[in-house]
């Protein structure tokens, strides 16, 4: 991974006051995931050409969201990824913040048993996003994932 955008990235995540958030980038309040505040370090500090710009889906979610677009205004397939070719030129392993070496790390998440009950089941994350939206795993400990791992 690029280490200056590492040290911005890791140091941004660490920001006393950051709203996290699950699921997109960035929504109107100013809560993010773990990949919007990349994003948004990037746009800062004019890194890479990526833009920000609003994304309104009105039937599907109420709020405004943000999503990042690349040089060439591709976004992401999704509003919770990066935009297209971005984790490659960055040295993510792809476009959810893949952890490198197959490493995983385990988090709990809601599951219903053969008695439809609900049960505790561990889970092991693959990537940072999950990471972020599991709930789990805050800002400064996504940080330090980041610092040891990429």
């Amino acid at each position: 991974m690029d280490q200056e955008i590492k040290a911005l990235w890791t140091a941004a995540l660490r920001e006393e006051g950051r709203k996290q958030a699950a699921g997109r980038l960035e929504f109107q309040s100013g809560a993010q995931c773990c990949l919007g505040v990349l994003c948004e370090v990037l746009v800062k500090n004019n890194l890479l050409n990526v833009k920000r710009v609003v994304q309104e889906y009105p039937y599907y979610d109420p709020e405004v969201t943000y999503v990042y677009v690349n040089e060439k205004g591709e976004e992401a397939f999704g509003t919770h990824t990066l935009p297209l070719g971005l984790a490659e030129r960055v040295g993510l392993g792809d476009d959810t913040g893949l952890i490198p070496n197959g490493k995983t790390y385990e988090y709990t998440q809601k599951a219903y048993d053969e008695n439809d009950e609900e049960v505790d089941e561990i889970s092991e994350a693959t990537c940072l996003a999950e990471l972020n939206d599991s709930g789990q795993y805050d800002f400064r400990r996504i940080a330090d994932i980041i610092d040891q791992d990429f």
